[in-house]
This record gives C-alpha cells, structure tokens and sequence, in this order.
C-alpha cells in the first residue's frame, strides 16, 4: 500500500520528457471532460454540417437524420445509464455530482434542439425552393398512393436513397 501512495506523487512526463503532472494529478477526475457531453460536442459537429449551406442539400437532410439517431441513441444508452447511476448515487452517498451531469446534459441538449429546429426549417425551405416535398402516407390521397405505388417501384428505386424521417409536419404537392 505504501508503494501505491508514493507512486502517486512521483511525476509523470511526455514522450519527449515534458512534464505533465504527478500520478495522483492525472488520476483526478477534474481533468477529464464526460464521455456524455463529448458525445453531445461530437453531435454538435453534425449539426454544425447539417447547418453549412456549402454541403448539398440532400447531404445536410442527411445530416439531420444521423444527429436525431445519434440523439435517440444517447438517450436509450448513455440518459438512461446516468439517470440509474444518479438514483443509486443519491440513495449511497447523498451526493449529486452525477445529478449536475444531467442537468449540464439537459441544458446542452435543449440547446441542440433549438439549434436543430432553426436548421431543418432552412433546409425545408431549400428543398422547397427545389420542389422537393416531404409528406405522410397518411395525408395522400387514394389516387396519389395508387400511382407512387405503381411507379415508385420501378422509376424511383433506380435513381433514390430512402431516408428515415419523423412523420410530423411533411407535406408532399402534387402539381
């Protein structure tokens, strides 16, 4: 145990023997950035790609679906993991460090939301602009399902990627 205790105080450098700290100064957890907002910055850059008018069009609705996944993703695996820890956290020791996590992920995530609202509405208003319409299956009419049924098949599967998009607020016009 003493050889642990003095192993912590010894210094630790570089490759190039720059000194970085001591054993004990690296082992605290101060240093280190959650894996939960670093997931969340990692998604901010798809945002941000999402967002860049300089990418195609079709590449930035692209975009949008993989920030929605990837927040689906770290809400089902990562929310859900820490809510637990959180309430065991609580119960053991009273503390609430894995408490101000959350709220730091809440305030984060409310603000990637805004964010993604304003860009999905830019980009709808480019598609648009390029007669490119989103709509639910519900909201077409017999005659307008019957005739994407007869020739999506054949002419569009050729030349189009499916995508997976939310059901609300797409409209498809029919001119």
């Amino acid at each position: 145990m003493n050889d642990y205790k003095a192993s912590l105080t010894k210094s630790v450098s570089s490759a190039d023997g720059e000194f970085i700290g001591t054993r004990k100064d690296l082992e605290s957890r101060t240093l280190y950035f959650p894996k939960e907002l670093s997931w969340l910055a990692f998604n901010e850059r798809v945002l941000q790609e999402a967002a860049d008018s300089n990418n195609p069009v079709i590449e930035r609705v692209r975009f949008l679906g993989i920030f929605s996944n990837n927040q689906d993703e770290f809400f089902k695996v990562r929310v859900a993991d820490l809510r637990r820890f959180t309430m065991q956290e609580e119960k053991r020791s009273g503390t609430r460090a894995a408490r101000k996590l959350l709220n730091e992920i809440q305030e984060k995530v409310r603000s990637l939301s805004s964010e993604f609202d304003q860009i999905y509405n830019q980009v709808m208003e480019e598609l648009k602009k390029r007669k490119i319409f989103f709509v639910a299956e519900k909201d077409l009419t017999d005659k307008q399902s019957a005739w994407l049924r007869d020739h999506s098949v054949v002419a569009a599967d050729l030349h189009s990627e499916s995508a997976y998009l939310s059901d609300n607020d797409f409209k498809l016009e029919f001119r």
